[in-house]
């Protein structure tokens, strides 16, 4: 049709002129189409990360310390923290499948983070005595760290514990944390200090104490002392939220009150909550309402999102 009209007009210099640049038109669109489909099968469009958990991963030889780790759909290296829960138990029982609860109510109120639930060698009265646990912790989060590329999650952590573990949970943070990788910690109804005699001297609790910290409290004192979160509070302390009931008859409400004073003494960001009339171990309904100002806590106060 071209070559046509080409012929038809070959008097007239302007249109010859018109129908060559037609042509260069043409045959720059057929280029950049050749181009574009070229770019796009060299450089297809990339799926995002599917949901994946990994049960049982060893960071450790002994048969205590695994984990399990929940990592989000669409997770990256830059914008996915890593949460780690720490079960409670007196420090010498317990087992992180009896806090799977509290790990899927975390789950679902912040499915953009990854959960980490990790098992620690237990207290016993001849071994894995303080700092075994600690160093637990420490294994977890460098473990992690080492494989990040491969889970594709970030270098800011936050420690969530109940009971015991929130003691471990406190103390690594306040005490511990060298590198700065704790930017929160989270407190469910768990012993600020281990340096408190009226509570001591309950025979449950002081051998749970003994056989945790390997020394009776007239051998060593300054052991629990150095075992106690709330000795360690200072302004730099990561922001931390405590939640305890009113009338936990395992570990004293006052220890929790103790460690809110504190906090707000040296000006750390926290949080403080009381569930009134429950006890050590919140009801599904407190367990719900903690688990949503504890998310909510982690992202705004703590930055986490």
């Amino acid at each position: 049709m071209v070559r046509n009209l080409l012929h038809r007009y070959t008097g007239n210099a302007q249109t010859i002129y018109l129908m060559k640049r037609l042509w260069i038109y043409i045959i720059l669109i057929l280029i950049i189409g050749l181009l574009t489909k070229c770019s796009e099968e060299v450089t297809p469009e990339l799926s995002p990360l599917e949901y994946q958990e990994i049960k049982s991963v060893e960071y450790g030889t002994h048969p205590q310390q695994k984990f399990d780790i929940y990592l989000p759909q669409g997770r990256t290296e830059a914008a996915t923290k890593v949460v780690i829960m720490i079960h409670g138990g007196g420090w010498s029982g317990g087992d992180k499948n009896e806090i799977q609860n509290l790990v899927n109510l975390m789950r679902q109120e912040w499915p953009e983070a990854a959960i980490v639930n990790m098992n620690y060698r237990l207290a016993t009265a001849t071994e894995f005595k303080h700092p075994a646990q600690i160093e637990d912790i420490a294994s977890v989060i460098n473990y992690i760290k080492s494989k990040k590329e491969d889970y594709h999650v970030s270098n800011d952590f936050a420690l969530l514990g109940n009971s015991a573990g929130a003691h471990l949970s406190l103390l690594y943070a306040y005490s511990y944390d060298l590198q700065h990788d704790i930017k929160c910690v989270s407190d469910l109804y768990g012993p600020s200090t281990l340096h408190d005699w009226s509570w001591y001297s309950n025979i449950i609790i002081k051998t749970l104490f003994e056989n945790y910290l390997g020394t009776t409290w007239a051998l060593d004192e300054a052991a629990y002392l150095n075992a106690s979160p709330l000795e360690k509070v200072n302004s730099s302390s990561p922001p931390t939220i405590i939640f305890h009931g009113t009338v936990d008859i395992v570990v004293p409400l006052y220890q929790s009150q103790w460690l809110n004073a504190k906090l707000q003494e040296k000006g750390v960001p926290h949080e403080y909550y009381e569930y009134i009339l429950d006890g050590h171990g919140f009801n599904a309904t407190n367990n719900l309402d903690c688990i949503k100002k504890l998310s909510c806590f982690l992202k705004r106060i703590c930055k986490l999102q």
